[in-house]
Order: structure tokens, then C-alpha cells, then sequence
């Protein structure tokens, strides 16, 4: 993922099997008793006893586990990006401190949606300079999801800046746009 005039263009990325135990572009695939219902997440059991593996009740039983192709790069190792990816912040990103007389509102204490990242620090940011939480703020944000410093998914135009959203309780750290 790079970026060109703005623009966040995307591009391929590794595929995880590529360090794979099976081998690069293979993935495990586990067979299940024919006995088994995958419910909330997990293999469970239709029967008290299995008659595959009668020792365990109850349990998580696979037959056995065969090594196919890995099904989201079908073996190429390669994948397309999305702009839910990282992506490195250009060094020349403008910051600026947006003050604001307000507590953190939930969503900026226990989420940060929206935001690179949100702290709360219970007043420490907004007795700092200006300057102070700019380069504080700017030795951490090297890298951020696409998705939250860009226009939308159909628009990948980058922010104009990176807003420093200083309040009592803390900080949050958001896209800038200038219009």
C-alpha cells in the first residue's frame, strides 16, 4: 500500500500461510465425525457418546486433519490489500491540536471508533504544549489503518492532516479534513 498524489493506492500483501507449519501456501483442513454440529464457534457433539471415539463424551473429536491449499490465496501467497490494511503515515503528515472543554464521550473512552487511537489519561495531554503532545502524538502514529485516515472505502484520498482531539479526560487521535 502507497501512496500517490493523495491517493492511497492498494496493492498485494504476504498471505499469513506463507510461514505455514504445512508448508507456504497449505493450510490444515480437520475432518469432523459425521456425528458434529459446529455451534458458537466450536464442534460439539449430537451424541452423548461417539461411536467413532467412544473414550470421549461430549467433546471435540476430528477424525483426522488432511493439508490442502490455503483458501484465501489459493496458493499463490499473495493478497490483495484492502483499506483495512496499515498503511505508514507520509513524515511530512501535518498534526494539529484541536482543544475542546468536554469530558471523553464513551465511544472515545472504550472504542476509539473513528480515531487511530484514543487515550485517556485523565488530564495529562491537555496540560502539555501544544508542540510537546504534537511530537508525543507524532513518535507513535507511524503506521494506521487505511480506513480510518482515508475519505471512505469508493474514495481512498488521504486526510489533510491528523487532528490531536485534546479534552479533560484525555486525547483522540482522528483524520483532519480540511473541507
Amino acid at each position: 500500500m502507497e501512496i500517490i498524489e493523495g491517493k492511497v493506492q492498494l496493492g498485494t500483501k504476504s498471505c499469513h500461510c506463507v510461514n505455514h507449519p504445512a508448508g507456504p501456501g497449505k493450510t490444515y483442513h480437520t475432518v469432523y465425525c459425521e456425528n458434529y454440529t459446529k455451534t458458537q464457534g466450536r464442534h460439539t457433539c449430537t451424541k452423548k457418546t461417539c461411536p467413532n471415539n467412544p473414550s470421549k463424551t461430549y467433546g471435540w473429536h476430528a477424525l483426522s486433519q488432511t493439508i490442502e491449499v490455503c483458501g484465501s490465496c489459493k496458493g499463490t501467497l499473495t493478497l490483495a490489500e484492502n483499506y483495512c490494511d496499515d498503511i505508514t503515515l507520509p513524515a511530512e503528515m501535518p498534526f494539529r491540536v484541536i482543544r475542546e472543554n468536554r469530558n471523553n464521550t464513551f465511544n472515545e473512552n472504550y472504542f476509539g471508533m473513528g480515531s487511530l487511537w484514543s487515550s485517556t489519561d485523565y488530564g495529562d495531554a491537555a496540560k502539555m504544549t501544544d508542540e510537546a503532545l504534537i511530537a508525543q502524538v507524532r513518535a507513535k502514529a507511524t503506521k494506521a489503518q487505511a480506513v480510518n485516515i482515508v475519505r471512505s472505502k469508493d474514495d481512498l484520498t488521504l486526510c489533510d492532516y491528523i487532528a490531536i482531539v485534546v479534552t479533560r479526560d484525555g486525547y483522540s487521535v482522528k483524520a483532519g479534513w480540511n473541507n
